[in-house]
């Protein structure tokens, strides 16, 4: 598993802010919480990338047919399918989605399905609450990765 960058270095500056409007990702939310999903859709927005919130993982699925993310964020308390097993579909698709980094969100008392999480398919997991200064790091590791590409 790759290296995230030290929590202390999210964007703070005009350049940060420049390369955000450069290469914004396209970022996909599957999140259960209302008050998660205003608090992380508020910092994604803030920094310039997008976002596409769905409430299911069934609605993340088709999502993913019909438009190409650069991350998926997806919370364990999906409805319909939750975030383990809508990720365990994604990593068993013969798709251009196949390797789409996923973060897994998980509320505290979630914590003990942090390793079947991370063994399910999910390249790291956040803990809620979520702060700017937790998802940063995370979202300028795959920007920088995204830019490598182009």
């Amino acid at each position: 598993m790759a290296t995230l960058p030290n929590e202390d270095s999210w964007p703070t500056n005009d350049d940060d802010a420049k390369r955000n409007l450069e290469r914004p990702l396209d970022i996909l939310l599957g999140i259960h919480s209302r008050l998660d999903e205003i608090l992380i859709t508020g910092i994604i927005q803030h920094t310039c990338h997008r976002v596409h919130v769905v409430d299911s993982g069934l609605m993340a699925l088709e999502s993913l047919q019909n438009h190409a993310f650069d991350i998926g964020l997806l919370s364990y308390g999906l409805a319909e399918l939750n975030g383990l097993e809508t990720t365990q579909h994604i990593r068993a698709t013969q798709t251009a989605w196949q390797h789409l980094p996923i973060i897994g969100i998980l509320h505290q008392e979630e914590s003990d399905k942090m390793a079947g999480c991370l063994q399910g398919g999910m390249n790291t997991i956040l803990i809620t609450p979520i702060s700017a200064k937790k998802l940063m790091p995370i979202l300028m590791f795959y920007q920088e990765k995204k830019a490598l590409l182009f």
